[in-house]
């Protein structure tokens, strides 16, 4: 069962502080270069191939699946929340324009949006993942998501995208911002499957208050063309951020992944995890960036970087960045390139396996520790079996 909640494609009624971020970015637009999305591996993706952009405008829906307590979550659509003073801090972080938007990042803050703000009230813990279909009646979908944690609660929210019938997207903007209080913890999970001539453009940000925990895991197993950027602000001391993500990409799949994490505050912690098991000509530009502000004295950081690369022509691009303006911190990072193993294969093939079911079997190990993710916790088996699909459809490839 579905609950469509706050769809706030017309501007009735918008609080005028929106209104005016709104025209805001439609006065930067304006004027804003196209990018070119080339990245020196012989890849590129020509931003014409999306119809429609600017001038359309997005159809859709964020619904909510299954039932969810309303004396444990309070979920309103963000014209509703943008109307009322208290929400309004966390919406206009939800809102800010950064430095390094570009046009699509000002199209989708321009645009009349859809979308909801979750609160998660102080000391609640949900036992069950709320479960959001992004649900579009036209082919350009724009969805906004704002997650309040309130102090000592505990939550997951699941996003699926291009995996519901009915949804007619294939090309898709999202914004999700989780601002987690003090010893909340927030886990989120988004599992993509956009038809392959599609794109995605997603822009995900925590702030991370003192000794909160924002967990951040993702999965690209669909569409051409997909940029994703997510951005963990640890600003309370204490906190900590996960950041998960996992591609199977084959065909001409284009991954452009870009993922942050600042420590402001003392004693904080963060860890990224990439994954990207590529065939055919898909190609993957992994860029992980953690930054140490000068003060945030006894933080860590560790990121790793790993690639599959099942066919000669996949390329997976790591670049792993550390920028550290303080002493007492200990942060490092780790990448490997591998491809199938003759021994583990022929191992499996001994055994009575069919090649394609071997090799499917090493991705799928290869892929553990995020395919975990979705099945325990944060997603149902239903999504985890989609990975596996793929998997398997990719395993074929393998000659």
């Amino acid at each position: 069962m579905e609950t469509a909640v706050g769809n706030t494609n017309t501007r009735q009624g918008t609080a005028s502080w929106l209104e005016a971020a709104r025209s805001s970015a439609a006065k930067r637009l304006a004027t804003a270069p196209r990018p070119a999305f080339r990245y020196g591996l012989r890849a590129s993706f020509d931003p014409s191939d999306i119809p429609g952009l600017p001038s359309s405008g997005p159809r859709g829906r964020l619904a909510v699946c299954g039932s969810v307590p309303p004396e444990k979550v309070r979920i309103m659509g963000l014209g509703e929340a943008a109307a009322s003073s208290r929400w309004r801090t966390a919406l206009e972080r939800h809102f800010r324009q950064g430095e390094d938007e570009d046009r699509f990042d000002l199209w989708h803050l321009s645009r009349g949006t859809y979308g909801l703000l979750i609160v998660i009230p102080a000391g609640v813990e949900l036992g069950r993942p709320i479960c959001l279909n992004d649900r579009s009646a036209g082919p350009v979908a724009v969805s906004d998501l704002v997650i309040v944690a309130e102090e000592g609660s505990r939550s997951s929210v699941m996003e699926c995208s291009g995996l519901v019938t009915g949804d007619q997207a294939t090309h898709r903007s999202s914004r999700v911002t989780i601002i987690a209080a003090a010893g909340a913890q927030v886990r989120y999970a988004a599992v993509q499957g956009l038809p392959s001539p599609g794109a995605e453009f997603c822009r995900r940000t925590a702030y991370v208050g003192q000794d909160a925990s924002v967990s951040w895991s993702e999965c690209s197993l669909g569409a051409r063309f997909v940029r994703s950027r997510a951005s963990s602000v640890l600003e309370g001391a204490g906190g900590t951020a996960f950041h998960r993500w996992a591609a199977i990409g084959n065909q001409s799949q284009l991954f452009d992944v870009g993922h942050e994490a600042s420590h402001l505050a003392r004693d904080t912690f963060s860890s990224m995890l990439f994954k990207a098991a590529l065939a055919d000509r898909s190609k993957a530009v992994v860029r992980g960036r953690v930054g140490v502000s000068d003060g945030a004295a006894g933080s860590s950081a560790f990121q790793r970087i790993d690639g599959l690369l099942l066919t000669d022509d996949a390329v997976v691009d790591m670049n792993p960045e550390l920028a550290i303006a303080d002493d007492d911190v200990k942060c490092g990072h780790a990448a490997t390139i591998s491809d199938i193993d003759d021994e583990q294969l022929f191992y499996l093939e001994s055994r009575g396996l069919h090649r394609r079911e071997a090799v499917r079997m090493l991705m799928e190990g290869f892929l553990s520790p995020l395919i975990v993710e979705f099945s325990e916790g944060t997603a149902d088996a239903r999504l985890s079996s989609l990975i596996r699909k793929k998997a398997a459809e990719v395993a074929g490839l393998v000659t």
